[in-house]
């Protein structure tokens, strides 16, 4: 990558970062005060077995709240207690919210229907990717494969996607590009500002010292 670029690159990652760091600090709160070292005294051991069995009771809650259950009507068939409309309710709104958001497309499909609009063949992306057949191959025949990071921002380079289609596609397989991440920030610049050459991408996320794209398996 170009010296003028990189200067541009770390202009933008110290922008980005401080900003964030700003934000992140000026939303943290202290809401306690920590005892002096000595002024109480306490039973580590007892301390310990108190928070142990706090444990064990919010999990038996958690366990009870989300398991299915019954119908009341059917409870109440066997002489039983019926269960809160509340509990229902909400697990039924669970269902119901799922259901709704759930995202048809998968990283696999949504990159399939991508690589369908580019005018690439599979081979044409994944070396522009870096990654090699044996790899791709799992990608594509598997609707839920999961892929690294590195290799799943490699496949977005390699499509030329804008920003807006990096995100969507890196949030199907569970990641994103966060402004807290020096990596991320790199790619994000390079992407916005259409370096879609891995080596040149490698080359400023070398400088950086963070992990390269396409390169592991």
């Amino acid at each position: 990558m170009k010296k003028e670029l990189l200067h541009e690159l770390e202009l933008y990652i110290d922008r980005h970062l401080f900003d964030n760091i700003i934000i992140k600090e000026s939303e943290t709160t202290c809401n306690y005060m920590m005892p002096m070292k000595g002024s109480v005294r306490f039973d580590k051991a007892r301390q310990d077995e108190d928070l142990l069995a706090n444990k064990r009771l919010d999990d038996k809650a958690w366990l009870e709240r989300f398991r299915k259950k019954p119908s009341a009507k059917l409870q109440e068939n066997k002489g039983e207690r019926p269960i809160s409309g509340y509990i229902l309710s909400s697990e039924d709104e669970l269902e119901e919210y799922i259901s709704k958001k759930k995202s048809e497309d998968t990283f696999t499909t949504k990159l399939l229907k991508y690589i369908d609009k580019s005018s690439l063949s599979d081979s044409e992306i994944y070396k522009k990717a870096g990654i090699d057949r044996r790899h791709f191959s799992k990608i594509r025949c598997d609707k839920y494969y999961r892929p690294k990071k590195t290799t799943a921002i490699a496949l977005c380079v390699a499509l030329e996607l804008n920003i807006e289609e990096t995100m969507e596609l890196l949030g199907l397989a569970g990641y994103s590009l966060s402004n807290s991440d020096t990596g991320d920030l790199v790619v994000k610049f390079c992407i916005e500002r259409k370096i879609y050459d891995l080596i040149e991408v490698n080359e400023a996320l070398d400088y950086f010292g963070q992990k390269l794209l396409g390169v592991v398996g």
